[in-house]
């Protein structure tokens, strides 16, 4: 936890001393059950695992690793829906990681399922986390201004620049376009949990099924209606599915 520090006082260095103590007491509290957790997963008892993880990102501890635990017990237990669910939010604090990876594709191909990118930039930007990208669109942006900067002052214009200037706003647009989807599946990415899903024309129990969705099924939360959520799986397709069925990436 980061804290900014306002004007010095008594009252105030009290304050930010308490909440450094608890902070701290939190933080101890946190490392001993997740000892604890792992402990219990290695002598396979992975529901007391799972609660354990569970009580950590409930006092609002969360990280890459303890994601990737919390999979690894869900899976352990045959429970594949919620195994690729946390193994999806173990990827956006750690998108790169090898074992990872590994065992995402594991768990996808033990549900029948095939989660490779559909289009080639998103399998190009796959390895890549949002802080990696927006730092990358930062780097570009300062390095298309500079060219331009260097075309006035040179005066007149010169082919060398105009062609890096193309290439590197096409590698901005590119980057911001795998920026956004990333974005916009953290922020609307949900994963199928239930054995099966069936997706209806309608948000009505009676409605028309429209297709099912497997456990561990990714999908894009599109609109909500009291149980029902609408979702668009990765051909387009859209169908309302019941609430308890899915649970959303972002926590």
């Amino acid at each position: 936890m980061r804290l900014r520090l306002g004007k010095h006082s008594l009252a105030a260095s009290a304050i930010i001393l308490l909440i450094s103590f608890n902070t701290a007491y939190a933080q101890d509290s946190s490392a001993r059950l997740f000892d604890q957790a792992n402990a219990f997963y290695k002598e396979n008892k992975f529901d007391q695992a799972i609660s354990g993880y569970n009580k950590i990102i409930e006092q609002g501890f969360e990280n890459g690793n303890l994601y990737y635990n919390l999979a690894n017990s869900y899976f352990k237990k045959g429970e594949l829906g919620k195994a690729i669910l946390n193994y999806e939010r173990a990827r956006i604090f750690m998108p790169s990681d090898g074992d990872l990876k590994s065992n995402y594709d594991y768990a996808c191909s033990n549900a029948g399922l095939d989660k490779a990118p559909n289009k080639a930039i998103e399998r190009m930007f796959a390895s890549l986390g949002i802080d990696f990208l927006a730092v990358i669109l930062f780097i570009l942006q300062g390095a298309i201004f500079l060219v331009l900067i260097f075309r006035v002052i040179l005066g007149r214009q010169v082919r060398f620049c105009q062609a890096l200037i193309v290439c590197l706003s096409a590698a901005f647009i590119l980057t911001g376009w795998s920026f956004k989807r990333k974005i916009d599946w953290l922020n609307k990415g949900a994963v199928v949990i239930a054995q099966e899903a069936e997706a209806k024309f309608e948000p009505l129990e009676g409605s028309t099924a429209h297709f099912t969705l497997k456990q561990g099924s990714t999908v894009e939360i599109l609109d909500t209606a009291q149980v029902w959520l609408k979702v668009r799986r990765f051909d387009g397709k859209k169908g309302w599915v019941k609430k308890e069925d899915v649970a959303s990436i972002k926590r």
